[in-house]
């Protein structure tokens, strides 16, 4: 027995769901050519349980059923919203049609009707709305035909399947962000300003689909139109479209392109937009972030093949920016990134099993080494490499000492030529560490025992001492010292000697002559190590 009809019309009935209505539910309503009208919380594919679900869950007493004339079969959907607030006597009006009955006039007669019956059965009610995409023009033509007019379009209101409806002046906008940037790269505002144009645009990807829940039968709005019973405000809001429109650079800067550019055009075009930007700000954070966005979009919107040659290229363009500026910090950080993509699952060659790049980048730190010792981001690279690479050669124990000892006498003749060099103490500093800490799977020779560790030790303690004679007035090479017996005392579970203890305490004298600003701590070294 179905429900009672609230409206008897001459192509149809409104009535009630009862859950005799779910297979033709489920039949008319799943159907793409209607979800791409609807809001987000319309499922497509519309499944028998998604209509079983809605009638019996999640539709309210001002959801109905649009049926044949005998209230048998399903045909479409009509309900009403309420607003709330100080909106409370507004309502919003949804409707939709199973597609085999589009082009009989049955929406038209509805929504007059139906519009009419709100009006007499809700006395409260003042106006009532009705919103739809700006392409929808069949849907704009069945409101305008029930009295319906149009009061404005929202802007920047909308995203339906991951596109977000924008601005129909986006594509000035997008060169407005072009001239900004170029003043002041900082603007991070301005570059997700220009991310957000670029997503209502080519760059533009689906979402995964979205699940059934309570919501009004109608798409997401771009145009609203309305219908009240006194008189009504006008909407503020102007027309939107999704922004297609993208630039092109050019000797002249970025212009607006006459045609839709795929998407690879404009990921290469965004990143060629960036260089010259590079090259003028090359530790502006922003830009980097930006320019590892679009590659991002690469990996999400391109063929596999394709967005790998996009992220080599990057490794080769960060290369030269590192000949230019060899030690700048941001440049090394991007590379680390570009590398860890390269050899990810997603770009892997055949898209299974990731290449790994650790020999070919352990090889480029050296040679950013031999053109500069005092290249800390390769000597911090390197560090980070080391437990990657002897892994991957699966070295053995005699293979990872002969690798230490190259490493500690590839850093001993750089510190032979530059004492003074930070960034070469502290890559010695980790190298050493590797002696003095407790075995783990970073170590570069776990295996090796007490006593070789200590012969290790005591052997740079004493080149460090050969320096200092003639380079007295270097305070690494105290630093050093101070450091490395005390850890050799540890190391071999004994007490400092007398002479280790008379060579610290004229150590650290000689630091807070030298070290002024550090005295402090040097001064609270003397007295934990109970040399006062």
């Amino acid at each position: 027995m179905y429900p009672k009809p609230i409206l008897s019309l001459s192509t149809c009935q409104i009535r009630h769901y009862c859950d005799e209505d779910i297979d033709s539910l489920s039949r008319a309503a799943n159907n793409p050519q209607i979800a791409k009208w609807m809001r987000n919380t319309f499922p497509s594919p519309y499944t028998t349980e998604d209509a079983r679900k809605w009638i019996s869950e999640l539709a309210s007493p001002y959801d109905f059923v649009i049926c044949t004339p005998d209230g048998s079969t399903l045909m479409g959907g009509v309900g009403l919203k309420k607003r709330s607030d100080i909106h409370h006597r507004t309502m919003e009006i949804g409707y939709w049609v199973g597609e085999e009955h589009w082009g009989k006039g049955i929406a038209s007669e509805v929504v007059k009707a139906f519009a009419e019956w709100a009006f007499a059965e809700y006395d409260s009610l003042l106006r009532l709305e009705g919103e739809v995409f700006e392409g929808n023009a069949g849907s704009c033509r069945v409101l305008e035909k029930a009295g319906f007019k149009l009061e404005g379009k929202h802007e920047m209101a909308v995203e339906k399947d991951g596109v977000i409806a924008a601005n129909n002046t986006a594509p000035e906008v997008f060169v407005l962000t072009s001239r900004l940037l170029r003043l002041n790269p900082e603007y991070y505002t301005v570059w997700n300003d220009r991310r957000r144009l670029l997503i209502c645009g080519s760059l533009s990807a689906p979402s995964a689909g979205s699940s059934p829940s309570r919501a009004l039968p109608t798409s997401s709005p771009t145009d609203t139109t309305t219908l009240s019973s006194a008189v009504s405000s006008s909407s503020s809001s102007t027309t939107t479209q999704p922004y297609q429109d993208l630039q092109k650079t050019g000797s002249s800067g970025t212009t607006v392109d006459d045609g839709i550019k795929t998407r690879e055009d404009t990921i290469r075009s965004e990143l060629a937009f960036t260089i010259p930007l590079l090259m003028e700000f090359p530790k502006c954070y922003w830009i980097w972030n930006y320019r590892l966005w679009v590659l991002g979009k690469a990996v999400e919107l391109l063929d596999r093949v394709v967005s790998r040659g996009i992220w080599t290229e990057e490794l080769g363009l960060v290369g030269k920016m590192l000949t230019r500026d060899r030690r700048n910090f941001h440049a090394w950080g991007y590379r680390r990134h570009v590398v860890a993509q390269l050899e990810s699952a997603a770009l892997s060659p055949d898209g299974k099993s990731p290449e790994s790049l650790v020999v070919s980048e352990f090889e480029y730190t050296s040679k950013m080494i031999r053109v500069d010792l005092s290249n800390f981001s390769a000597w911090h690279n390197r560090s980070k490499l080391i437990p990657r690479l002897l892994d991957e050669r699966q070295a053995d124990d005699v293979a990872r000492r002969k690798f230490l000892e190259d490493e500690l006498n590839l850093v001993r003749e750089a510190l032979n030529v530059g004492p003074e060099d930070q960034s070469l103490w502290y890559y010695h500093q980790f190298l050493m560490l590797n002696l003095f800490d407790a075995v783990d799977s970073s170590a570069i020779a776990p295996n090796l025992n007490v006593s070789e560790r200590v012969a290790y030790v005591t052997r740079e303690l004493d080149d460090i001492k050969d320096l200092l004679e003639d380079y007295e007035d270097i305070k690494w090479l105290y630093e050093a010292l101070l450091e490395y017996t005390v850890a050799l005392a540890k190391l071999e579970s004994r007490s400092l000697s007398e002479h280790e203890t008379e060579q610290l305490r004229g150590w650290l004298v000689k630091l807070q002559q030298l070290d002024r600003t550090r005295r402090g701590r040097w001064a609270y070294m003397r007295s934990e190590l109970g040399l006062s």
